[in-house]
């Protein structure tokens, strides 16, 4: 048994009793946090927040008033078609749209339709078969007053008169895999042909050709900037009025089975699908750059006004999605998890139809369609039936800490007047665990002709504990109006982490007789104990301690003598005092 109370680097004393005590360092109180989000300009796929918000997910949601708010994206109508057998839709084949004097036609495999609509209501009526081409379309261009469709090696690139009505399997002559609008003329590329391509020379049918040959094998032909484009393996090249071929930039690799599977031109911009991601051709730069989305294939891509549209399978998932891109951000139309049927090859029919922009196939049976309306029309206000929002991420910038989350809130308004008398179901809900398990936190029923600015919020009781919080705002039973979501909010307390660290306060006896605890008596003197402390507190280094229960713990710290106070009874007796007292503070290293 140590006959000390206490050994500072080794050295024993004595503690006053009564003055002891052993504590942790550096207490911190808690400190109240608001977290918001309130500008969603980038979209979506953040997962933790930025200075920048961006949400995580939503599905049928849109950016609202320039982006400072979110509202309910497309309507989405499911249609069974009317065609036919053997003349059904597929959802499951690729298709292309081209529009000619009002008029929508739809490609896919070897059959031709055209939109229809109800001339009364605007409504649309469907799919209506036109005929069939003699093979399954590989390629599509609109070249003058014909729909040009490339067979690859199966036959002569087909045509179909839209002035006439008439197909044809001989005014092309040629088979091709590519088929382009060359200044009103027709570019071909004929399977296994190497590096050159066709043009024709005349507007005959068949026509004349005239040869070009470029660098490589080419890939894609298409209509960008006011020019026809060619993509060859390694060049991107455009066709002057003159006749030649300007080189834009280099390719990148193309070695994915699906890749350039479509190459869109919207709004100015060029999009194309490399490397199992979307891709933006920036001019200024001759460079191709990833534009934030990805997947594990594609189900081709349109443009609709002002929105790029693309389908993926879901890089995760593994379930089909439908995105639209506004030029700022991505946003998720509708995903099979959601419709429970797969989305597969959007065409734009841009208005062919008043409720219906985007046409898309539904699920594997023939004759399933999914109809999309992107733009508000009288008497079809083009809303999706229920829109969810999920924050990213949110940690009261301290995303190491945990905190006490207490409440959330969404706060709506729409300063435009859009709201009717139909109310709107806002459920509010939070989750702690990343999204694994949700948890309500406030319900209500939102009418859009009273107050145009509503809070929805709820108490977490008792406090949820955790690193972050998402919340999660669901917005159901639109049918005339949506409201607008502008701020998601959550407060909390952060709860510090105390420094993990021991503290130590005791008095020691400084006498010239101390008493130890085996009834011994320490007659190393009061001023020599005293003077030895100081000692320890003047060098300033790190010290070894033995506390008061080392006989039975057997272990020791490493410590600082952080404050020291001496105290005398008689002043009078300092230089030789004999009764004293040295209060000290460590703390461990």
């Amino acid at each position: 048994m140590d006959v000390y109370d206490v050994r500072i680097a080794g050295d024993g004393y004595m503690v006053k009793a009564g003055t002891y005590r052993r504590e942790q360092d550096g207490v911190a109180e808690t400190r109240v946090a608001r977290v918001k989000m309130s500008d969603f300009y980038g979209g979506q796929q953040r997962a933790a927040q930025l200075e920048r918000d961006k949400i995580w997910q939503g599905n049928a949601a849109w950016p609202a008033y320039d982006s400072q708010g979110i509202s309910a994206g497309p309507g989405r109508t499911a249609y069974t078609e009317a065609i036919a057998d053997p003349d059904k839709y597929d959802p499951k084949e690729r298709s292309w749209s081209v529009t000619y004097q009002g008029t929508v036609y739809v490609i896919q495999g070897k059959r031709l339709y055209k939109v229809t609509k109800n001339v009364g209501t605007g409504a649309y009526t469907g799919l209506s078969y036109v005929g069939a081409f003699a093979n399954p379309a590989v390629d599509v261009a609109l070249v003058g007053t014909r729909i040009v469709a490339a067979h690859g090696a199966a036959g002569n690139c087909g045509t179909y008169r839209v002035d006439t009505g008439a197909f044809s399997t001989t005014e092309v002559g040629k088979m091709a895999d590519l088929v382009g609008n060359f200044w009103g003329w027709l570019m071909i590329y004929e399977p296994n042909a190497g590096q050159s391509g066709k043009v024709a020379i005349t507007t005959n049918w068949p026509p004349s050709w005239q040869n070009y040959t470029l660098d490589a094998p080419w890939l894609k032909l298409f209509l960008h900037d006011g020019h026809l484009w060619v993509l060859t393996e390694l060049t991107a090249m455009r066709v002057t009025a003159s006749n030649n071929f300007a080189t834009e930039a280099s390719m990148p690799r193309t070695a994915a089975p699906d890749d350039l599977t479509w190459v869109v031109s919207h709004n100015g911009r060029l999009y194309l699908w490399l490397g199992n991601e979307v891709h933006l051709f920036n001019k200024s730069k001759g460079e191709f750059e990833p534009v934030g989305l990805r997947g594990r294939a594609t189900y081709g891509a349109c443009s609709v006004g002002r929105w790029f549209v693309c389908c993926i399978e879901g890089e995760h998932t593994g379930k089909t999605e439908l995105w639209g891109h506004d030029g700022r951000g991505w946003w998720m139309i509708d995903c099979e998890e959601v419709s429970g049927t797969a989305i597969k090859w959007p065409v734009g029919v841009n208005g062919a139809a008043d409720n219906v922009d985007v046409l898309t196939g539904r699920g594997t049976v023939t004759n399933q369609t999914y109809l999309y309306q992107f733009y508000r029309r009288p008497n079809h206000p083009g809303l999706a039936g229920s829109y969810s929002v999920t924050s990213s991420l949110l940690d009261a910038n301290d995303r190491d800490l945990d905190k006490a989350w207490r409440r959330v809130g969404a706060e709506f308004a729409w300063p435009d007047g859009r709201g009717t008398a139909d109310q709107v179901t806002v459920t509010l809900e939070y989750s702690i665990d990343a999204g694994a398990t949700w948890t309500q936190a406030a319900t209500a029923n939102v009418a859009g002709n009273g107050s145009r600015v509503v809070t929805v919020e709820g108490t977490i009781t008792p406090a949820a504990v955790g690193k972050f919080i998402q919340v999660r705002v669901t917005v159901s039973s639109i049918l005339d109006w949506s409201p607008v979501l502008l701020c998601l909010w959550t407060e909390a307390e952060v709860l510090d982490d105390p420094t993990r660290r021991r503290r130590w306060r005791f008095t020691v006896q400084c006498k010239d007789a101390v008493i130890r605890r085996d009834g011994g008596v320490d007659v190393t003197g009061a001023r020599a104990l005293a003077e030895r402390l100081w000692a320890v507190w003047s060098a300033g280094g790190t010290v070894t301690l033995r506390d008061i229960d080392y006989d039975r713990t057997l272990t020791e710290y490493t410590a600082r003598l952080v404050d020291i106070v001496e105290k005398i009874s008689k002043p009078q007796d300092a230089g030789t005092f004999a009764d004293g007292e040295v209060e000290l503070s460590l703390v461990e290293v």
